[in-house]
């Protein structure tokens, strides 16, 4: 359950979900590990022109929850006694993409053909964990291949028989 606080508002009442210190972090705990990086005159003005071309009103009519449908068409499957439908499998992504490319081609697609030198960002620096009190759920651990191939190397087989006893 969540502690929520209850305001009267215009004919109805609006419903304010309070959070716990625990949930609420300092705003140094998102933006410290942000590294001051000077961007480029040409960067930037590749940015800008991409902003300047995909810019439009925005019109919420035009955006469908899919998630709350297939949230509804499963409760109301649910409540019919029907079984839920079996998962899709999720196929895999296009692999990996070099943004300066696709940032280059998306310019010449919308007709403004900038050349913006290529500028080499340095190589990030190795990020250390953070930890903020109360916050050891938030902050699980994300391993990667090589981490989980050699967590398996260091652990002894499992044996399958019992117990005697």
């Amino acid at each position: 359950g969540r502690v929520m606080m209850l305001q009267p508002w215009d004919k109805g009442m609006v419903g304010t979900t309070l959070r716990y210190p625990y949930e609420i972090r300092d705003e140094h705990a998102y933006f410290d590990d942000i590294d001051n990086v000077a961007i480029g005159k040409d960067l930037m003005a590749m940015a800008s022109q991409i902003v300047e071309a995909r810019k439009a009103d925005f019109d919420p009519s035009k955006f469908h929850d899919r998630y709350e449908d297939a949230l509804v068409d499963l409760i109301e499957r649910k409540k019919a006694g029907l079984p839920a439908e079996a998962r899709k499998p999720v196929t895999g992504g296009p692999g990996v993409i070099d943004f300066m490319e696709a940032l280059k081609r998306s310019l010449a697609q919308s007709g403004k053909s900038g050349k913006p030198t290529s500028a080499k960002a340095p190589p990030a620096k190795a990020k250390g964990k953070k930890k903020i009190e109360g916050q050891r759920e938030m902050l699980l651990p994300i391993t990667g291949k090589k981490a989980a191939a050699a967590k398996d190397e260091k652990k002894p087989a499992a044996t399958t028989g019992r117990k005697a006893g």
